[in-house]
């Protein structure tokens, strides 16, 4: 089976978020003292904040990084419908207060999203299913194990991963456990979208 990573397009024309939470358990100290990976699991629902420098809501929305999959409400309907691997979950946003919004917003020159937010509905495309690769056929090196969390950092190729056939292949979207924040999808998907 071919599977894609999906990715942004890194459009800064259009409005991008940071990824503010949630975050299990609330009482873990965030990070692995050794090597830095995170010791806490994100869940729904996704807290976001805009950022500076677009006012315009693409059909798909994006972070600075690929970690999560947001959309419009009706496309995450439509993509329901037809594929496997995701939940739609709802999105929270947040403001820092001393952001105010300008009297002419589409004239001002620092262009953003502000709250109260009046655009489409989102959501995000809540990634639940996971395949593990075939690490010997994928060719995968590992860069190191972390003593202290046991995380294995693994040399990243960009072409010719291959997926564990003991795994349950038939996710349309899906994650990796060598590449957790990597967001993959199969062949009809990448043809729909």
């Amino acid at each position: 089976m071919k599977f894609y990573r999906i990715h942004s397009p890194r459009n800064y024309d259009f409005a991008h978020f940071g990824r503010l939470g949630t975050w299990e358990p609330k009482q873990s100290l965030g990070v692995c003292a050794e090597c830095g990976m995170t010791t806490q699991k994100r869940v729904p629902p996704l807290i976001i904040e805009w950022e500076p420098g677009a006012d315009l809501i693409g059909d798909f929305v994006w972070t600075g990084i690929d970690f999560e999959l947001v959309c419009k409400n009706e496309i995450a309907k439509e993509l329901d419908k037809r594929f496997n691997g995701f939940k739609i979950s709802p999105i929270d946003m947040f403001q820092e207060p001393n952001i105010k919004i300008p009297k002419n917003p589409k004239r001002s020159k620092n262009k953003r999203i502000y709250l109260p937010y009046e655009g489409p509905e989102l959501s995000e495309l809540w990634i639940d299913s996971w395949i593990p690769l075939d690490e010997e056929k994928s060719e995968l090196n590992t860069e190191k194990v972390c003593s202290s969390c046991g995380f294995r950092f693994y040399t990243p190729k960009k072409t010719g991963l291959v997926l564990d056939k003991s795994g349950n292949t038939m996710y349309d979207f899906f994650r990796v456990p060598q590449f957790p924040a990597a967001i993959y999808c199969n062949e009809k998907v990448k043809s729909f979208i």
